[in-house]
């Protein structure tokens, strides 16, 4: 088993004040009422209008802090675990410093990106570095602006997404308190590296600055290794099916999540999902989900919790906690 002693002591999430019904992306792409809500399963998306990334984020990391009952000066490491930002230079962990009011205070940031499964790598490293007591109080952040990026003449894509933050603190657990990370595994299939793609504008290429998907071939490729990358990590973790209480997907999609909980055989109340109303929102949509669980009650301390997850790349990856 990889356990290690770390506790998550509080989650955050934040959503633009702009919402986006399924109706409304009809008419902008001048297709009948109801297409795009039968073909992406999408109710209702959050656009940003005037809200930065980092002023997103800000907002999350306050309601993690506030859940947290911690002081911001308390964080000794912000980890940024996205693929937007809004600058190439400096990283946006050091941004959320200055924007959190303590840029004289030194604490380090770091950007991770791993795509859709940023959170989940970032809760994975942190969680050796709060086991050990290199760090007390860390805080993750995750914001993603999905919606700048998008092909509007992509009706498979461009009605899959919405924005938002979402953000967690993470602190050592002692023994007794039962939280922990049990297991964490991961795994990349670079034969889909080319299944999901946007590319930076350069001066070596025309190449546009949307998001490209092919989102049949990526759900083929997870289905095709996603039985052996789980008996993996319960092995890791020394779980069972039965040990887990709720299991928390990365919505990547409707037909994907309800194919994916039918090929995993997980019944309706340990299977969150959130999609019809919040879409993809990249990294956001793990930490999100997480947040509403620990919300609404359906996570308590020392429940077994499954976050899973595939992304760009082809990757997957997933934790066992014990929250």
């Amino acid at each position: 088993m990889q356990s290690r002693n770390a506790k998550i002591l509080g989650t955050g999430c934040y959503l633009p004040g702009k919402i986006v019904y399924s109706h409304q992306l009809d008419e902008r792409l001048g297709r009948e009422i109801g297409t795009v809500e039968k073909k992406s399963g999408v109710i209702r998306r959050y656009f940003v209008e005037n809200e930065t990334i980092v002023e997103m984020a800000v907002k999350s990391a306050e309601m993690a802090l506030t859940k947290a009952r911690i002081s911001k000066n308390s964080i000794d490491l912000i980890i940024f675990a996205s693929v937007s930002r809004d600058k190439l230079i400096p990283n946006t962990a050091a941004l959320v410093q200055k924007a959190l009011g303590l840029e004289e205070s030194g604490i380090p940031g770091i950007d991770i990106q791993s795509v859709c499964l940023s959170f989940v790598t970032a809760l994975d490293m942190v969680s050796y570095l709060v086991h050990t007591g290199s760090y007390k109080s860390i805080l993750i952040i995750s914001s993603e602006i999905a919606s700048i990026g998008l092909d509007w003449a992509d009706l498979d894509t461009c009605t899959l997404f919405g924005d938002g933050a979402a953000a967690a603190i993470v602190s050592q657990s002692i023994e007794e308190e039962g939280s922990k990370i049990l297991g964490s595994h991961m795994e990349t299939y670079t034969q889909g590296i080319d299944y999901a793609a946007l590319c930076m504008p350069s001066v070596f290429g025309d190449e546009e600055f949307v998001f490209r998907m092919k989102g049949k071939k990526s759900f083929r490729l997870v289905l095709e290794k996603i039985d052996s990358f789980l008996k993996t990590l319960f092995n890791k973790s020394g779980v069972i099916w039965n040990d887990i209480d709720l299991v928390i997907p990365h919505q990547a999609s409707q037909a994907g999540l309800r194919l994916l909980q039918r090929r995993l055989d997980v019944p309706d109340e340990k299977w969150m999902n959130i999609f019809a109303t919040h879409a993809n929102q990249i990294s956001v949509s793990i930490p999100t989900v997480l947040h509403r669980a620990i919300e609404e009650g359906k996570i308590k301390r020392g429940n077994k919790v499954l976050l899973i997850g595939s992304a760009a790349g082809i990757a997957l990856g997933g934790i066992v906690l014990e929250y």
